[in-house]
């Protein structure tokens, strides 16, 4: 498996979110594509789901943190 190392600048961690978003298919290490389908917004804005899967993420000081079902 090759890894790509991209720079990401900024990632908003809310602990109390209900759902994990992210709108780059190549920071997901592992991606299942699904039937599409969609998440409503807290603006009322719905966004486009094609799948799920496992994002890792890196701080500046090491720490690293896996979200799943992203």
């Amino acid at each position: 498996m090759k890894i790509t190392l991209l720079k990401v600048k900024d990632w908003i961690f809310d602990s109390s979110s209900t759902v994990h978003a992210c709108s780059q298919k190549e920071l997901f290490n592992s991606l299942v594509v699904k039937k599409e389908g969609t998440v409503k917004m807290v603006d009322d804005s719905a966004c486009k789901v094609i799948g799920d899967g496992i994002v890792k993420i890196t701080e500046r000081d090491g720490t690293m943190h896996t979200l799943e079902v992203v």
